[in-house]
């Protein structure tokens, strides 16, 4: 069985959840808020996968990762970018 969570990266940009098999399924803002929300779609069953959220600026510099999405909030256009561990 598996479902879907909303996880706020927040302002310090990087974001680290140990969950089931996830998989990003969308970044956006909601609300007022002016930093990504990703929403990952996971199993329910015990961790198996460290799951590290990073966000760039446009024009910042990427050192790894793998892109999973882009939104814009305002002025700004933000890249996130997942980083995978195996538990």
């Amino acid at each position: 069985m598996r479902t879907i969570y909303k996880y706020p990266i927040g302002d310090a940009s990087v974001l680290t959840l140990e969950l089931d098999d996830p998989k990003v399924v969308l970044v956006a803002p909601q609300g007022d808020s002016s930093f990504p929300i990703v929403w990952v779609e996971h199993g329910l069953g015990d961790p198996d996968t460290k799951l590290t959220l990073v966000v760039h600026g446009t024009g910042h510099l990427i050192d790894e990762g793998t892109h999973v999405g882009s939104t814009v909030s305002g002025p700004f256009v933000w890249h996130v970018y997942e980083l995978r561990e195996t538990l």
